[in-house]
């Protein structure tokens, strides 16, 4: 199988950037919604379930009884043993150390846990930056450009925003991806400065 030019792998890993892009934007979108609503409704469900009178002053609590204020009793008794159940099943399926963690993490302050967001969005928009400029990269590639000062530049980024990735992630993986893609980088870089002094020459 060919890497270079029409119909390769270049063209393939080309459309699959393309696709790539959209379903972890979309994917990101649904998962902060879906994520944004379990979160409120552990941190809510902690509270209706704890037995610390405290509890029922916390701002979460209080921001649940101002929505229901105006709900009948039977919709709200509903609302709140739906948060109990999800709380309790949460908490009954997680066993260990995990569950030690589950434990920290639900007694955390509820703008605390809001918190994950921005910082899985900045992983999402760092990761949809690679994938943008891996798009452009494989398009070159498509194009049979392969020994290129903008593929030099192009490969640079995509190894320094994935070593931005594998800090946020801590992953010692990616790091190592990072490094090695960084090489590639300087071989490209090298090949291009050969393949312009080789058309200088022609």
């Amino acid at each position: 199988m060919k890497y270079f030019g029409k119909k390769s792998l270049s063209s393939f890993l080309n459309r699959f950037m393309n696709v790539s892009w959209f379903v972890v934007l979309i994917g990101a979108i649904i998962g902060t919604v879906i994520g944004a609503l379990f979160i409120t409704a552990l941190t809510l469900g902690k509270d209706l379930v704890s037995e610390n009178p405290q509890s029922t002053s916390s701002p979460s609590t209080q921001i649940l009884q101002s929505c229901v204020k105006k709900m009948e009793p039977h919709k709200k008794e509903r609302l709140e043993a739906g948060l109990r159940y999800v709380f309790e099943k949460c908490r009954g399926e997680i066993k260990g150390k995990e569950r030690k963690d589950f434990e920290t993490f639900v007694n955390l302050p509820f703008f605390v846990k809001m918190l994950l967001f921005p910082y899985f969005w900045a992983v999402v928009v760092l990761l949809l930056l690679i994938i943008k400029k891996s798009r452009v990269l494989f398009s070159n590639f498509e194009k049979d450009i392969v020994f290129n000062r903008n593929n030099v530049q192009l490969l640079s980024t995509i190894s320094k925003i994935s070593i931005a990735i594998s800090i946020l992630t801590f992953s010692i993986s990616s790091l190592c991806t990072s490094v090695f893609l960084l090489m590639i980088c300087e071989l490209v870089k090298n090949g291009t400065a050969l393949q312009e002094e080789h058309d200088l020459t022609v």
